[in-house]
């Protein structure tokens, strides 16, 4: 086993789209980290799986279109390396016109 690198990933995503709607979302697992090469204070740090939920929508009219993106929905608190903490939940609002 690598040191730093999960056993399993998985990433699961769906998408649907009617007229000018569109909804999507993605589900991604990555295992327990199970090796590490780190001594001191980070060695003992506990390693847990993690399971982050991504949702988005938009929609689309002549010109102009609006996205929502919420990142990690249920605020799942995870670290993939020891010592820091993945992103939080995140929303963004995207706004664009075309000419």
């Amino acid at each position: 086993m690598l040191a730093f690198r999960p056993k399993h990933l998985a990433t699961l995503s769906a998408d649907y789209g009617w007229r000018s709607l569109s909804v999507g979302a993605d589900f991604r697992f990555v295992s327990r980290i199970e090796e590490i090469e780190l001594a001191g204070p980070y060695a003992s740090d506990p390693r847990v799986a993690a399971k982050v939920f991504d949702l988005r929508a938009g929609w689309e009219g002549g010109p102009v279109s609006v996205r929502l993106l919420m990142d990690n929905l249920l605020n799942y608190m995870y670290s993939l390396t020891p010592g820091t903490l993945e992103p939080v939940r995140t929303m963004s609002v995207i706004l664009a016109w075309k000419y």
